[in-house]
């Protein structure tokens, strides 16, 4: 909402899909990237039910020119480390129905996941709860009688997501330039050891296209 105040857009965010292919271990995926309009923001995605979206992939690099010039390279684990002030912890709160025969609860969060149990129910019951394979927005609970429960769920890479900010996220002037004096961008996923040749991982930007003068 704005109050009399003069409003003029210079542009838009657009976000597309790059690539969406299927990752094997100690493979590389060689990606040559657009450069056409700045970038704002890039993703990796990587979703596979009980399996954190690191164990599929091993490392990301990008680089400028034949690798005149590295932007980047690094597990993801390093880049969740080094972003961990842009990307927060994410919590969430889970009802649900729980069983002693076990049941998969499923989350946002797709790393590093954990979780505080309690039955949420009019009535004492046992309240007894244990949580095995939180990984990749998945996660395996077992319950000392079927009663309905609440989790608390509290971890990182939401949806499978690492999201890789360019510059000052609220400064345009700081965007990756890539349509400025860059020949060729190339993006190298290498598969990591839990990738089985099925899964799938997808390969995001957000850009920033100006309207004409």
């Amino acid at each position: 909402m704005f109050d009399q105040k003069a409003i003029e857009p210079i542009g838009f965010f657009l976000h597309k899909e790059v690539k969406n292919f299927t990752i094997g271990a100690s493979s590389h995926e060689y990606t040559d990237l657009p450069r056409d309009y700045p970038y704002r923001k890039m993703f990796i995605r990587n979703l596979e039910a009980g399996t954190e979206p690191n164990s599929n992939i091993a490392n990301i690099k990008l680089s400028e020119d034949q690798d005149k010039r590295v932007v980047f390279d690094h597990t993801p684990n390093d880049l969740l480390r080094a972003l961990g002030v842009e990307q927060l912890q994410l919590v969430e709160q889970i009802m649900f129905a729980a069983t002693a025969a076990g049941v998969y609860v499923f989350t946002t969060v797709a790393e590093r996941a954990t979780a505080t149990f309690c039955t949420w129910a009019s009535a004492l019951g046992t309240g007894t709860f244990a949580s095995y394979g939180s990984a990749g927005g998945r996660m395996a609970v077992d319950a000392g009688a079927s009663e309905n429960a609440v989790a608390i769920v509290a971890g990182y890479i939401p949806h499978g997501v690492f999201e890789i900010p360019f510059g000052d996220q609220m400064d345009p002037e700081d965007w990756y330039k890539v349509n400025e004096g860059i020949g060729s961008l190339k993006l190298d996923i290498l598969g990591g050891s839990g990738a089985e040749g099925t899964e799938t991982c997808q390969i995001l930007l957000q850009q920033v296209r100006k309207y004409a003068a």
